[in-house]
């Protein structure tokens, strides 16, 4: 008996982003789509149809047995082709909110009345919280209204003519999606496998630096490249500014100075701060510490001639707060400096808790916060006079910009005695002007990922991502029987540190970790000396791309188990 074929299921689908080795399939379905199906593009000879936008989409892909069965692409950088199409009295510009456009999508015929289009949407619905975006636009194709409306897209004007088609400009706020396609989206849009697990050949860095950058930052930073601009430009000012205002909603509405240079630049630059607060010269300030990080504040204290006290708690052990409460009710320092996450060993020091002591004594003891290792990844404590940072690491950017944030009311205090250029701190703050040369690649990157993945609306789903991946990856490490040197409760959740397997130094440890496709941290002296090896997760990262490494250390583990039997039997 003939059976009656059954449409594909739709668990077989995999969704998963576009690379660039896909464009040559990207192009065909579009040609099919736009220019065979829908005749909105002429047919210029062949098969393939680069879109005007391909340089800045992001695009996913549906497959299904090996096949790409549909697409969709988005981007979130103007100029918006939907605004083309709006009503002459309602420009798009004047009601868009952090937009992100939807673009191409496609499916093929025979494919059509599957969930395909919508799998494709709960992607975007997903990417688009993650990159801060508040409200998703398209320009539907009329003969689909019906999908777009299920989707929750409404209408914003009638539908303008565009070729054999025509299109009508829609849009769907992120915040008043249809319940029903909110659970949808929640049951689709679970993070897919990887397109390409790592291989020797080509390995996942897990290095605390340069982070992983979304895709939209380095287009930013590639355009600013090829066409760089000058620091005195409207365009580059325009940005700086912009740069300035989205700091400022991460750091508390603290005064931003932005400064060519690393964190290196930024600590010496609060050194040279602190060296100008009256109070400084009557009293030594204190530098708690507890691994490296927190060590080298001494270097940057010493060289701007600071008196202080360095309150060593040692290498990997948390603070001791009961201590530092005891010392305050004794005497309150002009100031405090810390490190928020210390990088070297991965413990996330009670920052906030430290901010709590010091309420009764705010107007007397500026918190200064080395903030390098944790703005973007964790939300800032309140209560810092003082708090530094980089445009690399969890910001997401390309490094090359140091970062202070100040207080207005302690900004106030410093004295009008004479500042290095370089370090000119009330010179810098919250001008319209840079003082000096910033480049415009590090900036155009900086203000990109500012607008997308690390958008201030979005700090707390991104905190929490970044919570939940860091506690699967302990939690992996210790079934393994690893020792992490930071206890649970004080994790920083993108940076663990840990001791490498018995019998091995850490280059060892490194070079079979690189054999199995990924390269992690432990070059550094103060973790060969230690027998340490770190992995950092700045950035979008999914588990199912770091599992293997868990894999292949568990089977290398039981190997090394079986050799040892075998070569000391029990008798």
């Amino acid at each position: 008996m003939l059976r009656t074929p059954q449409p594909p299921r739709s668990d077989a689908l995999h969704i998963r982003q576009g690379q660039a080795t896909d464009l040559p399939g990207i192009r065909r379905l579009l040609f099919a789509t736009f220019v065979g199906e829908l005749g909105q593009y002429q047919d210029a000879g062949g098969d393939s149809h680069a879109d005007k936008f391909e340089h800045k989409n992001h695009h996913f892909l549906a497959e299904q047995d090996g096949e790409l069965v549909g697409l969709i692409a988005v981007h979130g950088q103007a100029p918006f082709s939907v605004a083309a199409r709006m009503p002459a009295d309602t420009p798009f510009e004047s009601i868009a909110d952090r937009p992100l456009e939807v673009r191409l999508l496609s499916v093929i015929p025979g494919r059509r009345h599957s969930p395909i289009a919508f799998r494709l949407m709960a992607a975007v619905f997903a990417y688009a919280r993650e990159s801060g975006h508040r409200e998703l636009w398209i320009s539907g194709v009329d003969a689909q209204l019906p999908l777009y409306r299920k989707l929750g897209f409404e209408a914003l004007g009638p539908s303008v003519p565009d070729g054999a088609v025509a299109f009508t400009p829609m849009r769907v706020r992120l915040d008043a999606l249809p319940p029903s396609l909110v659970r949808r989206a929640q049951r689709w849009s679970a993070q897919p496998p990887p397109a390409h697990l790592p291989t020797k050949e080509a390995p996942l860095t897990l290095l605390p630096g340069p982070a992983r950058i979304a895709q939209e930052t380095l287009q930013a930073a590639m355009q600013a490249a090829q066409n760089p601009a000058y620091h005195r430009s409207q365009d580059f000012l325009e940005q700086y500014r912009r740069v300035q205002l989205q700091l400022q909603k991460l750091m508390h509405r603290h005064a931003v100075a932005l400064f060519p240079g690393g964190g290196t630049h930024a600590n010496d630059v609060l050194a040279q701060a602190l060296a100008h607060l009256p109070e400084t010269g009557r009293r030594p300030g204190w530098i708690l510490s507890n691994g490296e990080f927190g060590r080298r504040l001494h270097a940057h204290a010493a060289g701007a001639g600071l008196d202080f006290e360095a309150m060593d708690f040692g290498w990997g052990q948390t603070w001791d707060l009961q201590m530092v409460e005891r010392r305050l009710q004794e005497e309150q320092p002009p100031w405090i400096w810390a490190v928020h996450c210390e990088s070297s060993v991965g413990i996330r020091n009670p920052m906030e808790s430290l901010a709590t002591l010091l309420e009764p004594y705010r107007e007397s003891t500026a918190l200064c916060l080395d903030a390098i290792s944790a703005m973007g990844a964790l939300p800032l404590p309140k209560g810092t006079a003082f708090t530094t940072t980089v445009s690399g690491k969890a910001l997401q950017a390309h490094p090359g910009i140091a970062i202070l944030g100040s207080d207005p009311q302690w900004l106030a205090r410093l004295d009008a005695g004479a500042w290095p250029p370089s370090m000119d701190l009330p010179a810098h703050t919250m001008c319209q002007t840079p003082p000096h040369t910033l480049g415009s690649t590090a900036l155009a990157a900086l203000d990109a990922s500012l607008r997308g993945p690390c958008c201030p609306t979005s700090e707390a789903e991104r905190a929490t991502k970044y919570a939940n991946l860091g506690s699967q990856i302990r939690s992996s490490l210790r079934l393994l029987g690893v020792h992490i040197l930071a206890p649970e409760d004080a994790a920083c959740p993108v940076m663990t540190t840990f001791e490498v397997p018995d019998g091995l130094t850490t280059t060892e440890f490194l070079t079979l970790a690189r054999n199995w496709g990924y390269v992690l941290a432990g070059n550094s002296t103060y973790h060969r000396r230690r027998r340490l090896a770190q992995m950092t997760t700045f950035g979008t990262f999914q588990m199912a791309e770091i599992e293997p490494l868990f894999a292949s250390w568990g089977t290398w583990k039981a190997r090394r188990a079986a050799i040892r039997r075998n070569l000391h039997p029990t008798s």
